[in-house]
């Protein structure tokens, strides 16, 4: 957006809007996940992988199956029933993202050629939540303590990872349409699958940006604990990562896995100025969206774009008396 600042005969800022461009302007911001895994009801999560307890090793950066599989001992805690239904995460830094900017988003998740499976030959329906919390505060602690390594030894720490099982894809108990969709079919595995936010996934990243914001998945129409010993029923099976040299469970039918994208549109921030009664004007734009700098030019024919020497601040007071000077914001 381009506004035009002329000073008038009153010593009053003349403000006229020369043109706009910010509706057919937009910015993409692909964000890489900063962790990923899934929990399940009797407090088993992908964490454990490569925990001190299962195998000696440091733990899974990811493991993002998910569906009805097998959790009995070894994999789970004494007395865990065969079959537990497995919920999904996924964190993103959305720190340069400022609140109400994004427009529209895709998830990208990488289905390795292994990870379908079910027992009939029918497409599963993936869905994405979010998590209710009170405030973005609560989503960071929520954020740290899905990532943590909850001990299944540990009664406390089990109580834990079984309540962020719950909390997971949460927001259904509302409840509310899915954040997005996706009908996945055993011919998808081995590519990456592309999931479209809805607007209720819009508006969930929009509440919560500026700050970590967690995304949870669940497959539609599994019980929490299925028949023991019955077929796994599962999406995104062998997402661990391959790391040489670090002992874990049999990675045979590993794939290495392209970490999970965000791929969020931003809306290029409106300019407005507004004058003052003492011979000055203040310029802002809105969102305050991080990486804008503010630019003038004396003339549009031609013209000769300079950062002004507020650079990013917002706002910013000018003098309305001086020469007439066109203004925009631009990400450099």
């Amino acid at each position: 957006m381009c506004l035009f600042l002329q000073p008038s005969k009153s010593g009053l800022a003349a403000l006229m809007l020369l043109a706009s461009i910010g509706s057919g302007f937009a910015v993409t911001n692909t964000l890489i996940a900063n962790d990923c895994g899934f929990y399940n009801s009797v407090g088993r999560h992908s964490k454990l992988d490569g925990s001190p307890s299962f195998g000696g090793a440091t733990g899974a950066t990811f493991n993002y199956s998910i569906g009805t599989i097998d959790e009995g001992p070894p994999f789970g805690p004494p007395g865990s029933p065969p079959d537990v239904f497995r919920k999904n995460y996924f964190t993103f830094i959305l720190t340069n993202v400022t609140p109400g900017s994004i427009t529209s988003g895709t998830l990208k998740l990488f289905l390795p050629p292994t990870g379908f499976s079910n027992s009939t030959p029918a497409a599963l329906t993936y869905k994405l939540y979010g998590l209710v919390v009170s405030n973005a505060a609560d989503m960071s602690a929520q954020a740290t303590s899905l990532k943590a390594v909850h001990s299944p030894f540990v009664g406390a720490e089990l109580t834990e990872a079984t309540n962020l099982f719950a909390k997971i894809t949460s927001t259904k108990t509302i409840p509310i349409p899915p954040f997005g969709t996706a009908v996945v079919s055993p011919a998808a595995a081995g590519t990456m699958l592309t999931i479209p936010l809805s607007p209720f996934g819009v508006g969930y990243f929009n509440l919560y940006a500026g700050g970590e914001v967690v995304l949870g998945g669940e497959l539609d129409g599994l019980a929490t604990i299925g028949p023991p010993d019955d077929t796994p029923i599962f999406l995104f099976g062998f997402t661990s990562p391959v790391i040489p040299g670090v002992v874990a469970w049999d990675m045979s039918s590993v794939t290495p896995t392209p970490t999970p994208e965000l791929e969020l549109i931003v809306t290029d921030p409106t300019l407005s100025i507004l004058s003052t009664n003492a011979g000055e004007a203040v310029i802002s734009w809105t969102p305050a969206t991080p990486g804008f700098v503010l630019q003038e030019t004396l003339s549009l024919a031609p013209t000769d774009w300079t950062n002004s020497p507020s650079g990013s601040t917002n706002p910013v007071t000018v003098p309305a008396s001086l020469a007439t000077k066109f203004y925009r914001v631009t990400k450099p």
